[in-house]
């Protein structure tokens, strides 16, 4: 009977590699022509939104814009306090050894600083420092060899792995709309100053071909109020939202990785029933990337031959990833924060807003370390009448740990933070209290290296050598019965039965084996 290969093909998602980097950089902002001149900036806010990504040879190449917005004061006319809002365009890369076109790719960004120069008082040159994450990744298919039939005596090693294999990824966009009118005991509105929409608690889950969303949109707006006084006010609100990514073939049991990012957000006044200007209508772009990986156990053959004939097997290494544990944690962040001795004191908070940062991670032991800065802008009303407004910036430092099930053994980790929610409390003119609640996300893999047999054939026996028909071996260090009963052209079923071997997994080196030749070739 001819030899014949049961063969099967499996999917593998191989991890090339990840760097992070630094890039500066710049564009220009200008003031419109509906606006005043900008006598000083009080503060600089921004986010950054990637457009685009593509690997080439040893880089991945980025494309994205960098969204800016300020306020400012201009002493044209009787209101100081103006807003003003812009954006520029960027390509970077990040050198990425070993990827290339044919490949996956991933990127985060996030700003860790932001700078500006006037130009003149028409325009701002605004300069940025973004943290670039690279990841480029390979999807493969590999022709094992999952059993032999043909030969009597076959004999086989066999593995079972454990492969985590995409099951489906894409995106999809939501608009999230909705109008609030602002509460009665605050002035209605004669200009919004700024608006901020990020994302607090989110969750996500699958069912049979979608991946669905749920989470909460954050809501911060600062208005001059159409009092006497030209109040400055804030109105905070939540709004919840749920979308979902088609992604046929995905099922529960999967494991999903969702990513979610407010891609750009408007608000507009509008008047009520008396005709006041105090309906605010939000519309906000949130974008969800999603990623659905499911483990498939397989089993392969990575050895075999033959005693009574002569094979040749030919092996490869593959190496592929495979998923541990998806861990979901939060960061308690609490702070007292000192205004320096040079700033003016607090009269009234207008806004406080946070962004956590990471800045490093990695496993030690059995334990997962994360570790990041809180970015806090705290804008506020002064009790000087020279600076009737300023915008203190701060850090807060973060180290955060987490119990990894499978400790001790390598593992990488990709990991995300969020902030879920943020309260301030002025405890002094010079003192303010921050509390924030951070959330991880950890997904912990390993990426393994196995040589598997790819292909096996029968070839011509070799030149048979007089041997004798009975053999003492000493077990050596390394040695186990399928390297020694290959090596001697027997079984391990042969090696146990005239050995009366209790345990076969449990050889010490310096035991004795007998081992009765009855073979009639020398394999290759």
């Amino acid at each position: 009977m001819a030899l014949e290969l049961i063969r099967d093909l499996i999917k593998i998602d191989q991890v090339i590699g990840e760097e992070m980097t630094q890039a500066v950089v710049e564009g220009d902002v200008v003031v419109p022509d509906s606006k005043p001149d900008v006598d000083k900036i009080v503060s600089l806010n921004g986010w950054v939104v990637i457009t685009d990504r593509e690997a080439v040879e040893d880089k991945v190449i980025v494309d994205g814009v960098v969204n800016v917005k300020s306020l400012y004061i201009s002493y044209e006319g009787e209101q100081a306090l103006h807003h003003l809002e812009g954006s520029f365009g960027f390509t970077q890369q990040i050198d990425l050894p070993g990827a290339s076109g044919r490949m996956d790719a991933e990127v985060k960004a996030d700003i860790e600083h932001l700078d500006f120069g006037m130009i003149n008082s028409r325009k701002l040159n605004v300069k940025c420092v973004l943290n670039l994450t690279g990841k480029v990744s390979e999807k493969s298919e590999v022709d094992v060899i999952r059993d032999i039939k043909g030969v009597g005596d076959i004999q086989v090693l066999r593995d079972h792995l454990e492969i985590s294999d995409t099951a489906g990824e894409g995106a999809s966009r939501v608009t999230v709309r909705q109008e609030f009118e602002i509460p009665a005991d605050l002035p209605a509105i004669k200009e919004i100053l700024s608006t901020d929409i990020s994302l607090g608690e989110r969750d996500s889950g699958i069912s049979e071909d979608r991946v669905s969303i749920r989470g909460i949109l954050n809501i911060a707006t600062l208005y001059i109020g159409n009092d006497e006084e030209g109040s400055i006010n804030s109105v905070k609100y939540q709004v919840p939202f749920s979308h979902y990514i088609e992604m046929a073939g995905v099922m529960p049991g999967m494991r999903e990785k969702v990513r979610c990012l407010v891609e750009d957000f408007y608000s507009t006044v509008k008047e009520n029933e008396e005709g006041q200007n105090r309906i605010i209508e939000y519309e906000a772009v949130v974008k969800a990337e999603g990623r659905v990986e499911t483990v498939r156990p397989t089993e392969v053959l990575v050895d075999a031959y033959s005693p009574t004939v002569s094979l040749e097997a030919f092996k490869s290494k593959i190496r592929f990833k495979r998923a541990l544990d998806s861990l979901r944690d939060e960061i308690a962040v609490k702070e007292e924060l000192g205004l320096p001795a040079d700033f003016p004191q607090i009269k009234e908070i207008c806004d406080v807003k946070a962004a956590p940062v990471l800045t490093d991670f990695g496993a030690y032991e059995d334990r997962a370390v994360v570790e990041g800065v809180l970015s806090i802008q705290a804008l506020y009303l002064t009790t000087d009448s020279e600076e009737p407004m300023c915008l203190y910036k701060d850090e807060i430092p973060f180290r955060h740990s987490v119990q990894l099930s499978d400790g001790g053994q390598p593992v990488d980790l990709d990991v995300d933070l969020y902030l879920e929610d943020l309260q301030h409390r002025v405890l002094d003119a010079d003192l303010l209290e921050i509390r924030a609640k951070v959330r991880v996300d950890m997904d912990v893999y390993s990426t393994l290296e196995k040589e598997v047999l790819l292909d096996v054939e029968e070839v011509e026996p070799a030149e048979k050598r007089e041997q004798p028909s009975i053999v003492v071996y000493f077990i050596q260090p390394g040695d186990n019965l399928w390297k020694i009963a290959k090596r001697f052209n027997t079984t391990i079923e042969e090696l146990v039965k005239a050995n009366n071997i209790e345990d076969p997994e449990n050889l010490a080196p310096g035991d004795k084996l007998i081992i009765s030749r009855m073979l009639k070739y020398q394999l290759s």
